[in-house]
């Protein structure tokens, strides 16, 4: 399924990006021409085109594949990150995939099929979580919660597939086990501001 081939490829490329640019320090509208969205207060911002001066902030890894054709916005805790803490930032990630989706059980079915084939060939301990079909304020989605090990960290990643009338967006937000709670909280609130417009 071709869905399911960009979904899973910009999946990957959030996976690979870290970056830190414009902070969001109080409640923030990000605007893009399909939609809007709250990002959690506190957490960076990246979208588009980075400046060579800002493109230097960013981790070398985070340099090196940036890429603003494959993600639309980035949102992410980026404490500690100056510090010698060097561990996973947590993230919420969106891709427009230019196809509009239909929510229904059998699409489901086969997207679920299709990623979790892929994620197992990628990740070490890939578990599919659950899979679901649920209201993300007023819009059906899709969601899925999967967990897995990255270069040592044990990650749990939600993912949230939300078709307007021409395209969806895919919304992926990806943190350590260990700060399930604070941050899935963080990207529910977010999630749920998504006006599409």
């Amino acid at each position: 399924m071709r869905l399911s081939i960009k979904i899973l490829f910009a999946s990957i490329m959030l996976l690979l990006l870290s970056p830190v640019l414009a902070s969001a320090q109080e409640l923030k509208t990000f605007e893009s021409t399909s939609y809007s969205i709250v990002p959690p207060s506190e957490w960076f911002v990246v979208s588009g085109d980075i400046a060579e001066k800002d493109r230097m902030k960013l981790p070398p890894a985070v340099r090196e594949h940036y890429n603003p054709r494959a993600l639309d916005a980035m949102f992410m805790d980026v404490k500690d990150l100056a510090g010698e803490k060097q561990d996973f930032k947590d993230n919420l990630n969106i891709v427009v995939v230019n196809e509009a989706v239909p929510v229904t059980e059998a699409v489901k079915k086969e997207m679920v099929t299709v990623l979790q084939q892929q994620f197992e060939s990628m990740f070490e301990d890939f578990t599919m979580l659950s899979s679901d079909i649920v209201s993300v304020g007023k819009y059906p989605a899709f969601l899925i919660s999967a967990k897995y090990s990255l270069l040592n960290y044990q990650i749990k990643m939600v993912q949230w597939l939300v078709p307007s009338k021409t395209e969806s967006l895919v919304l992926t937000c990806t943190f350590d086990q260990s700060r399930e709670e604070a941050t899935l909280r963080l990207c529910n609130e977010a999630v749920n501001s998504l006006v599409l417009k």
